[in-house]
């Protein structure tokens, strides 16, 4: 039986085109099918920004309040397992923000993350192999934070710490006036910065775990997929212990220390984090067809769905925000052949030619014009 997150209820108040709207969503499958431009995307965010904290389009909370108005609200009520929970997040143009989880006042963004997990699968997506490593990072972080509170706070710590030693390596100006501000905040930098490779590293051989055989899958058994982590963007074996990570760490951080001192800037740890996608053996990256992307970037994303179940006992909720029309026919059917297997997801399309043969099946349809939402099914 599949154990998986549902969102039973959710309220868009002032959320960008959205004046208001209450959606009753299905357990399993959920088509928002609307013209470009309508909302389809607005209410994927709403999801996502209530699982992470954060919009996947901007890093500014405002830009998400409604043209003309003072304030944005989102609701969230949520099913996992026999448990219910609710969110509440409200935020207005004077900057005050209020959270709530289950009726209780929290101070941070990031207690959000576990309460609702989800994957999103954006067109934009079909970049995690050729844009740059921040990407591949960002991807590492938001699946990971939203499983482990010791990744989320390894994470936080490592960067105030390599903020405080950016800073103080600037302010030296090529000689050390300070060595033992260096020295603590590069004791830090060491310390949290092991963790959050060692975290990464794992979740990185999961994740090929599974993304393996789904590639295989999607290619007829021609291709083989291997995932290799890059600790610090460079090709270097640090080992799987903390203890093995740190001592390497420190070796080429000694190295590195006369480059820093010149340059102003911390040139060592995960910050610099990156890793490669080979099928049969050669970068798909620098050599793959678009297709050949495509499926790896796909089959990482069935992959994320299986790593959160293995480390929470429940599947996330999956968005899909118009990736079908990227998609050819065979990549298309794989993505959908996951869709249904219990997953809650919710999905968006500009035709409903692209969800043929879902439809016969016991989902919500709904139709968007113009942040206003029409069921056509249910």
């Amino acid at each position: 039986m599949i154990v998986a997150m549902k969102v039973e209820h959710l309220t868009l108040r002032n959320f960008r085109n959205y004046a208001h709207c209450e959606l009753e969503l299905h357990p399993r499958l959920n088509i928002l099918v609307g013209q470009n431009a309508q909302g389809k995307t607005n209410l994927l965010e709403s999801v996502h920004f209530l699982s992470t904290g954060r919009s996947h389009r901007t890093s500014n909370q405002y830009d998400l309040i409604r043209w003309d108005t003072t304030g944005f609200f989102l609701h969230a009520r949520i099913k996992k397992r026999n448990v219910r929970a609710q969110i509440d997040f409200r935020l207005d143009a004077s900057r005050k923000r209020e959270l709530k989880i289950n009726g209780i006042p929290e101070r941070k963004l990031s207690s959000l993350l576990g309460v609702l997990n989800s994957v999103l699968f954006t067109p934009e997506d079909l970049q995690l192999l050729k844009g740059p490593p921040a990407l591949r990072r960002r991807f590492l972080d938001i699946e990971l934070s939203q499983v482990s509170a010791v990744y989320l706070y390894a994470l936080q710590q490592y960067n105030r710490a390599l903020i405080q030693r950016n800073n103080l390596l600037r302010s030296f100006e090529g000689k050390v006036t300070n060595p033992v501000a260096l020295e603590t905040w590069t004791e830090q930098l060491v310390k949290y910065g092991a963790r959050v490779t060692r975290l990464r590293q794992q979740a990185l051989k999961a994740l090929a775990k599974y993304a393996a055989p789904s590639l295989h899958q999607i290619s007829g058994g021609k291709e083989k997929l291997s995932l290799i982590y890059r600790p610090w963007g460079l090709k270097v074996e640090c080992g799987e212990t903390e203890s093995e990570i740190t001592r390497v760490f420190w070796e080429i951080l000694q190295r590195q220390h006369a480059n820093e001192l010149r340059r102003g800037v911390t040139l060592v740890g995960p910050h610099r984090d990156d890793f490669v996608s080979l099928l049969n053996g050669i970068d798909v990256r620098e050599f793959g067809s678009q297709g050949q992307q495509r499926s790896t970037v796909l089959a990482l994303k069935m992959a994320e769905l299986a790593f959160m179940y293995e480390i929470t006992g429940n599947y996330p909720v999956l968005l899909l925000d118009d990736v079908l029309s990227e998609l050819d026919e065979k990549r298309r059917q794989a993505l959908l052949y996951e869709v249904d297997h219990g997953i809650q997801t919710i999905i968006t399309g500009t035709e409903a030619s692209l969800f043929t043969g879902l439809r016969d099946k016991e989902v919500l349809v709904a139709e968007i014009v113009n942040g206003r939402i029409s069921i056509v099914q249910q």
